[in-house]
């Protein structure tokens, strides 16, 4: 799922369209979050945020409902070590590591 996808599930199951500034600020808060976080954004905002009042979530609902989001998406287990032995890709195995506390 894309981020232009996500927000069209939105519009499409709350019934309500972004537009304006309120577009802005989500695509601007979404913008270059992984696959992952937007599937479990979809998943986790359909079971707590009611279609009753036909408005589509914002930054609030989704922060409101980030520490399970984050629950949902898959874990990366570990990075595995480089196949290439050469000096530049083991420093990037080694940044990779490092950003990602393996």
């Amino acid at each position: 799922m894309t981020l232009k996808e996500l927000l069209a599930f939105f519009e499409g199951y709350y019934g309500e369209k972004y537009s304006g500034f309120f577009l802005d600020a989500m695509t601007a808060y979404l913008f270059n979050r992984s696959e992952a976080f937007y599937k479990a954004t979809a998943n986790v905002l359909v079971k707590r945020f009611s279609r009753t009042y036909g408005k589509v979530p914002g930054v609030a609902e989704i922060e409101r409902n980030l520490s399970e989001i984050l629950d949902t998406m898959p874990k990366v287990k570990a990075l595995p070590e480089p196949d290439v032995r050469n000096e530049e890709s083991i420093a990037l195995w080694k940044k990779l590591k490092a950003k990602f506390n393996f």
